[in-house]
């Protein structure tokens, strides 16, 4: 309430009890004019000090592994384009603003660090933390003098869900199994997941950007990868991952024999391990170059871009190489859910032997099995062969393809 308003309410308050005293009335609104000078000269000089609201902007808070990340800048990017007439730019804050500066290069998006917030806190237009599903931790919509309806809208609906749906909304990561259960009735998967409602028509398999790549050809040329077509490999989980050999991987005895099986069918492959690190990512026999833990990001990128197939659990490389518009991916399911995680042009292999994903069903989840009965059964189930034949499909099919277009 502004001044005027404030002054006219104490005029018609003073109006009706002094109707017969007006001297003490006047006396009455003196005083309360002279407090109301003091308020407002104090606020004036203190305001001057207070960051002004960036209405035209908004930040969001990410974090995760390099999956999670993707995940929340596509969704960033569709809702961009869903709220641009309100806003210019949206701020990222991260923990490590150099990696997702390798994920994202748009005009519009500024990536900060976390850090910056114990120094620095802006007022935003609207600010979202995003785990699975985007949460509004700041609003200043009442400030805009005008705002458009389909913004507006989108806030009402986000506050109905977060009221309707306070378990999944405010528990993650400890609730996601249910989370995930949540958007599988509603058909989204894990790309869709934070489209609440499905307002901004997220799609299923097609991301909104592409990150950026530096140098592409004289990356494989220096790894001597530009003359020659190769299949990549990762055994292993990043450093988000609490359990270096978690549940999430295929059996190492189980990836040496599908090497096996792929170098003999198809030995003009080069067959390439990557990995996070050495200590998190074990060595496959037979492989042909190891690159564990000798990678930079954008080498990543390139590796993972270029390669004919990528063999995977279910994980960071994965949905980079997809984001990065790469080829076919050969993904092995373990606790997790092939229906929520998979990509609908990926091979996504999943075993039976369970009859639901178990993630997150208890916190100790990527380390213990839960199944008592059949240890790993999920992953120690699927066969090498089995994953072999998928293989060789893909290989066939890419050859035929390659020939037709000689012709």
């Amino acid at each position: 309430m502004n001044y005027f308003n404030k002054l006219q309410k104490k005029i018609n308050k003073y109006k009706a009890i002094y109707a017969k005293q007006p001297k003490k009335a006047v006396i009455k609104l003196l005083w309360w004019n002279f407090t109301q000078l003091f308020k407002l000269t104090f606020s004036d000089s203190t305001s001057s000090n207070c960051p002004k609201p960036l209405l035209d902007k908004i930040s969001i808070h990410m974090g995760g592994g390099i999956g999670d990340i993707l995940m929340s800048i596509n969704y960033s990017c569709y809702l961009f384009d869903y709220i641009k007439n309100d806003i210019k730019e949206i701020d990222f804050y991260v923990k490590n603003p150099s990696v997702v500066k390798e994920l994202i290069d748009e005009p519009n998006f500024n990536i900060y660090s976390n850090k910056k917030l114990k120094h620095d806190k802006p007022n935003y237009l609207l600010s979202f933390k995003i785990n699975r599903f985007p949460l509004i931790i700041e609003n200043n919509l009442e400030l805009l003098d005008k705002c458009d309806e389909k913004l507006k809208n989108l806030v009402k609906i986000y506050k109905e869900f977060y009221q309707l749906n306070k378990k999944i909304v405010y528990n993650a990561p400890s609730i996601d199994s249910l989370s995930n259960q949540y958007s599988i009735i509603n058909k989204q998967n894990r790309m869709q997941q934070p489209d609440i409602y499905g307002c901004l028509k997220i799609s299923d398999s097609e991301y909104k950007f592409t990150p950026p790549i530096k140098d592409e050809k004289r990356v494989l040329q220096e790894l001597s990868l530009d003359i020659t077509e190769f299949i990549t490999i990762n055994r292993g989980v990043d450093s988000s991952n609490t359990e270096s050999e978690s549940n999430k991987l295929y059996p190492l005895d189980s990836y040496n024999e599908l090497v096996k099986l792929i170098k003999k069918r198809f030995n003009k492959y080069k067959i390439i391990q990557l990995g996070v690190s050495i200590d998190r990512c074990k060595l496959i026999d037979g492989i042909d170059i190891d690159l564990v833990g000798k990678t930079s990001l954008n080498q990543l990128k390139v590796i993972l871009k270029n390669a004919t197939l990528h063999i995977d659990c279910e994980g960071g490389m994965v949905h980079l190489r997809k984001s990065l518009q790469g080829g076919v991916s050969v993904v092995i399911f373990g606790p997790t859910s092939s229906r929520f995680y998979g990509y609908p042009d990926n091979i996504n292999i999943s075993s039976d032997a369970c009859s639901m994903s178990c993630e997150w069903i208890n916190d100790n989840w990527t380390s213990h099995c839960i199944n008592k009965q059949h240890n790993h059964i999920c992953m120690k189930s699927i066969k090498p062969i089995e994953i072999f034949q998928k293989i060789e499909n893909i290989l066939k099919n890419q050859k035929e393809t390659q020939n037709e277009s000689i012709i």
